[in-house]
């Protein structure tokens, strides 16, 4: 019988509809009860919905599926039986007579029980007995079910929806039905499981009615597209059982004019946070990435999931983990924790481009997948150069939580459906998509809660619709985009995801897509304000402790050139020294570890000890002198042996020297003199690459006598300036005898004059 929505029709919808309230009324009162129907009671039979048809088109049938829980027998779902089994004993005639069972089919009505009479056997003048077996049947209570259908709903209500949706008729919930249909004995659309639960499969035709095309009688009608809240009450004899609400979309015909729709797109993300270093912290990240390879594993949409280099390193079975991951997307960070604006701020961009390439390369050798560079999720305040070098490095879209956003971009949080772009330092946009707070009801904490009031089915319907209604209200033209992800970012909870994206298969209007592919099927939210960008500056300051740590490496790289047989101490060094790069690390600890590194190579650099000082003499012009050097380590230890002097000279000055280890070594050095004399020498040991190790040391040199080329040199000289004096000392007497010679001359000249002034 339909029940149309006519005032007849609306008076038999309206009892129907508060057949419940009016039980529930009689037993709060407490009126007498039935007894089967207070049994049915005592059995707590429950109705919950666990397969629906979301939309459907003009004519077509609605497929609902419930489950039935609680005492099936007592409640009256399966017909009780009882056999009943009597023995006569006479001594005259022994008469046998036997009736067959009867079986009773579960069906609409059990029919007539019409057997012939048995046949007798009599044997006079003998004792005998007589056995009746009787099968009687119990009534078999009808199982009638309601079905009927109201107003679409329009718009996104939440005390509407608390009254459609689930077990129980809430008093005036629904006052104006469309129409409804009765389904007179159901048992043969009841299947039995256990004798605690059942399913109960209907099929209910449609027809959009009309005054051309009345609806038919054993039809629902749907005369309009929506959302159609849809009503069923279970009756066992004519009393209310239970019953149950849902929502389902009927869709425009071809006929119909209908709106273009651009679909609501839901995508699911999730991140592992990073370890700090402490032992405590380190497993709950491994606790935190099992939890993720699990979720993913049962996962039917795809997930992107963002997970710490290292934790995937430490995963017990890498290839269970890969196979969990087949059909989602990864990212991942560097493979130390380093602040991507922290390693802008302090000039080590290049630092982080290594280690994010390095963290990419472990995650593909594990999970036997390449991480995609699309989306960046940023757990951590993001600077804008930060997000430049994201940009750079092939990042085309961030997200964040709203909560983060609050805090470091604006307290005008945007809407979360679809990307805000915030300015570059080049110019250009990084577009931002924030994570949708309905993440916070996917935990598993609060999946458990839903869960023990509500099947996934019920769930989801009511999820569905809400998204969808809140998409038309705000644009069905916008392409709109959801990204879920349970509190801080963990992985959602699968039970409500799966039953989400099964009844998204369902419907035009939702669909769940992969994380990389959102930025071209997302639209741009337009900000009225301006000024709206990335902070100048994010993430602890790692520029002093940067500096410190790059001039330890020169250091220690110095000292690992002393180490003959290195065996990798020196990368364990440096890699001490690149973990501290993480900004995961405090200041007082990093410092405190570069101190332990240094330490350790001071002692390295300490080992080789000068002599002491101690004066030597040189007789000739060339010599050797013998300096014993002292290694303390247990390692063999290559110097430089550097001497310098300005009376000597060293023809193999700068020796390349390996000491022998636990021991000294006595190394002989030529040497050559300049001139006599005392003089210092500075006796000096560099590592290989030249960097000071120790002294110098001043050793005293004497040099008593030249010999060889000095020698010749000076005497030579001597000789020079003894001929030199002796050619000149002999033309200065030759000079001197020329001068006496013309003065004896002039007196004679003299004399002779006078003797001959004399004769006359």
């Amino acid at each position: 019988m339909g029940l149309r929505h006519t005032p007849t029709g609306f008076l038999v919808a309206a009892s129907l509809l508060f057949a419940s309230t009016a039980f529930t009324a009689r037993v709060a009162s407490g009126a007498p009860t039935p007894p089967e129907q207070a049994a049915r009671q005592r059995s707590g039979l429950q109705v919950e919905l666990v397969e629906q048809d979301f939309t459907f088109r003009p004519g077509a049938s609605i497929r609902l599926v419930y489950r039935i829980t609680g005492d099936l027998d007592a409640g009256g779902i399966t017909p009780p039986t009882t056999t009943t089994t009597t023995t006569t004993t006479t001594t005259t005639t022994t008469t046998t007579t036997t009736s067959p069972a009867t079986t009773v089919p579960i069906g609409p009505a059990a029919p007539a029980v019409d057997a012939a009479a048995p046949p007798e056997t009599t044997r006079p003048g003998t004792t005998a007995s007589t056995t009746t077996t009787t099968t009687t049947v119990a009534p078999i209570p009808s199982l009638t079910v309601d079905i009927a259908n109201f107003e679409a709903i329009t718009s996104v209500d939440s005390s509407v929806f608390d009254q459609i949706f689930g077990q129980g008729a809430q008093p005036g919930a629904f006052r104006n039905n469309i129409d409804g249909v009765r389904f007179a004995d159901v048992r043969n659309q009841i299947e039995i499981l256990t004798p605690t639960e059942a399913t109960l499969t209907l099929d209910i035709p449609t027809d959009t009615g009309g005054d051309e095309v009345p609806s038919g009688p054993d039809s629902l009608e749907f005369p309009d597209p929506g959302f159609t809240p849809i009503r069923m009450q279970l009756l066992i004899d004519n009393n209310l059982v239970a019953t149950h609400g849902t929502i389902i979309e009927r869709v425009p015909g071809s006929d119909e004019t209908q709106r273009p729709t651009e679909p609501v797109t839901l995508g699911l993300v999730a991140e592992v946070s990073r370890s700090n270093g402490s032992l405590t912290d380190a497993q709950a990240t491994q606790d935190e990435i099992v939890t993720l390879v699990g979720v993913a594993g049962k996962l039917t949409p795809p997930i992107l999931a963002a997970v710490p280099p290292a934790a995937v390193s430490a995963l017990a079975d890498p290839q269970a983990a890969a196979v969990a991951f087949d059909n989602d997307e990864i990212t991942t960070h560097t493979d130390i924790e380093l602040d991507v604006s922290s390693a802008v701020a302090a000039g080590v961009t290049d630092v982080f481009t290594r280690a994010l390439n390095a963290g990419e390369d472990i995650v593909t050798d594990v999970l036997r997948q390449t991480p995609t560079r699309v989306v960046w999720i940023a757990s951590a305040p993001l600077s804008s150069g930060g997000a430049q070098l994201l940009r750079d490095l092939g990042v085309r879209y961030v997200v964040m939580t709203p909560e983060l956003y609050a805090t470091t971009i604006s307290e005008n949080v945007p809407d979360t459906d679809r990307l805000v772009e915030l300015p570059l330092p080049d110019g250009g946009n990084m577009p931002v998509l924030l994570i949708d707070r309905l993440g916070a009801s996917l935990t598993t904490e609060v999946a458990d809660d839903v869960l023990a009031e509500q099947t996934t089915v019920e769930w989801a319907v009511r999820m569905a619709t809400e998204l969808v209604l809140d998409h038309r209200e705000n644009g069905r033209n916008v392409r709109r985009t959801r990204l879920l992800s349970g509190s801080d970012l963990t992985a959602p909870d699968p039970r409500l995801i799966n039953a989400l994206a099964d009844i998204a298969e369902l419907t035009p209007d939702l669909r769940f897509a992969a994380p990389s592919t959102l930025i071209g099927s997302t639209d741009v939210q337009r900000l009225g304000s301006s000024g709206i960008t990335f902070p100048d500056f994010a993430g602890p300051d790692l520029t002093a402790r940067l500096q410190r740590i790059n001039d330890a490496k020169l250091s220690l790289q110095s000292v690992g050139s002393m180490l003959t047989a290195d065996a990798g101490r020196t990368a364990d060094w440096f890699n001490a020294l690149d973990q501290l790069v993480s900004t995961s690390v405090g200041e007082s600890a990093a410092n405190a570890e570069i101190d332990d590194v240094l330490d350790e190579a001071s002692r390295v650099r300490t080992a080789v000890v000068l002599p002491d000082p101690f004066t030597f003499t040189l007789t000739g012009n060339a010599d050797e002198i013998t300096i014993r050097l002292r290694n303390t380590s247990s390692d063999p230890l290559t110097v430089i042996l550097q001497m310098s002097s300005s009376k000597l000279t060293f023809p193999n000055n700068d020796q390349l020297i390996t000491l022998r280890p636990n021991d000294s070594t006595d190394i002989r050095v030529p040497v050559r003199a300049r001139s006599n004399g005392t003089s210092a020498v500075n006796v000096a040991l560099l590592t290989p690459l030249g960097d000071p190790l120790a002294g110098p040391v001043v050793l005293t040199s004497r040099v008593n006598a030249l010999t060889g080329l000095g020698q010749v040199l000076t005497g030579a000289f001597i000789i020079l300036l003894g001929t030199w004096w002796f050619a000149n000392w002999r033309k200065r007497r030759s000079a001197d005898s020329d001068d006496l010679q013309d003065a004896d001359r002039d007196n004679g000249d003299a004399s002779v004059e006078t003797t001959n002034l004399s004769s006359l």
